[in-house]
């Protein structure tokens, strides 16, 4: 009951979350990624789901795979930490193959409105100069790879999609 003890036991139980964060994709790249988005997920008190197979993505370059989706996942941690309700801090991230086409999808709730012009979603941060890049990377990059980009936003929840055909 001391207060010590109190914080002994905390820190064993972060400490164990921290290990059971290991995610094992089949593509080390892309298993880092998501290990990193993974803790910063729980620093930051949002539920994490992930369903990867990340052999799926073996033709993209390690570069690539960083880029695309440590940004979108830093997009949803974003998003996610905005939201007031604590059930809704959920972002779900799945690489799977449906029917000859690999599938990515990142799912997250957010809050407030978005704001798009000529089909593209402008960035919330005050200094439009340095942000509001980062989905046209995204786009063009999976695009690089004969792939399409596409994103939805819908009653909150902001879904991003992938799709590689013939993969």
């Amino acid at each position: 009951d001391s207060p010590e003890k109190e914080e002994i036991i905390r820190s064993l139980e972060e400490n164990v979350n921290i290990y059971d964060t290991r995610l094992e994709t089949g593509n080390e790249a892309l298993s880092v990624v998501l290990r990193e988005k993974g803790l910063l997920c729980q620093e930051n008190g949002i539920q994490w789901t992930c369903m990867v197979d990340g052999s799926l993505l073996d033709f993209m370059k390690t570069v690539d795979l960083y880029t695309l989706f440590g940004n979108a996942l830093d997009n949803a941690i974003e998003a996610c930490s905005k939201v007031e309700d604590g059930q809704k801090k959920v972002i779900s991230v799945t690489v799977l193959r449906r029917v000859g086409i690999v599938t990515g999808e990142i799912e997250n709730y957010y809050e407030g409105t978005l704001q798009e012009e000529n089909d593209r979603l402008l960035t919330s941060k005050a200094d439009k100069h340095l942000h509001g890049f980062g989905m046209e990377s995204m786009r063009r990059t999976v695009e690089s790879y004969g792939g399409s980009f596409q994103y939805e936003a819908k009653d909150h929840v902001f879904r991003l999609t992938m799709l590689f055909v013939g993969r």
